[in-house]
């Protein structure tokens, strides 16, 4: 069979899908590529075309999805066949280095029963290798995006069937109605609508994903902190270190301590900061070595 480049505009990965679909199975794809190379734009216009060829319909924003949460959730209320969500940034919320976690536990035990309601789903993430191998296995499309040609407007990609094994994961490529197989494929871009909507969702989702980051390290630091506190410090100094990595006034912390002035718990906060941070030292320098 010879190589060819498919004319249609993703044509053979829509007909694959709704195939599926017809045999009462979901359908699980997901997109990869480097920083910039299209892959939301070909996520939203895949579900684009599908959402038109099955129910005559725009595909809805609602169902672009920023965490496993969401997507459970939206999905649980689906009544319909061939329903189809996008999960941005999978390798963040699925990541092969969190493969035990227990949202990463509820997502594949979602992905293990989504053939009942025959859901589409469509996944991005930079590398295959980045995602979590549960959700790998139990997809059934892969498409690398090479790229955007910005003159034609256009996504160029790579599609290929997943099939796994109980050993490995085995690519395919699809066959086009000649019996060729397809090297290339592209997808157009979105509506102009779909990617306004995307792009106040992602700038929404940044934000949150920053602040949750912040917050997450601040909780790590306070936790190291708190635990060097309890091995160095006495128990009013302790009492006093903690009262300021929680942020109470010092005006509440000396009666909520039940010290006569402000000044004495100044003078065990000062001390146990000393202590703390004799014990970083001892603590990081133990690490290294």
């Amino acid at each position: 069979m010879v190589e060819t480049e498919t004319t249609k505009e993703g044509e053979v990965i829509i007909d694959y899908t709704q195939n599926r679909i017809a045999k009462k199975l979901g359908c699980n794809i997901l997109v990869t590529g480097n920083l910039g190379s299209g892959k939301s734009y070909l996520g939203m216009r895949f579900l684009q075309k599908h959402y038109k060829r099955r129910f005559n319909e725009d595909f809805p924003v609602s169902h672009i999805c920023q965490t496993f949460e969401q997507a459970i959730l939206l999905s649980k209320d689906f009544k319909r066949k061939g329903e189809g969500i996008l999960i941005e940034e999978l390798s963040v919320l699925g990541s092969s280095r969190e493969s035990l976690t227990k949202m990463n536990r509820y997502w594949n035990k979602f992905m293990d029963t989504i053939r009942y309601k025959q859901i589409v789903i469509v996944a991005n993430a930079p590398f295959l290798h980045f995602i979590d191998k549960h959700i790998t296995n139990l997809s059934q499309v892969w498409i690398e995006c090479l790229g955007v040609n910005f003159r034609k407007k256009i996504v160029i990609c790579k599609p290929l069937i997943l099939q796994p094994s109980q050993y490995k994961l085995y690519y395919h490529k699809f066959i086009d109605d000649d019996g060729d197989e397809i090297g290339l494929s592209y997808f157009k871009k979105p509506s102009e609508e779909l990617c306004k909507a995307y792009d106040e969702l992602k700038d929404n989702s940044n934000i949150n994903l920053y602040e949750e980051l912040a917050m997450r390290m601040m909780l790590e630091k306070k936790k190291q902190l708190k635990e060097i506190g309890r091995k160095a410090l006495a128990p009013r100094e302790q009492e006093a270190y903690n009262h300021w990595l929680n942020q109470v006034p010092a005006k509440e912390a000396y009666k909520k301590m039940g010290l006569i002035n402000v000044n004495t718990y100044y003078t065990y906060l000062q001390n146990a900061k000393k202590k703390v941070n004799e014990g970083k030292i001892r603590v990081f320098s133990k690490k290294t070595t």
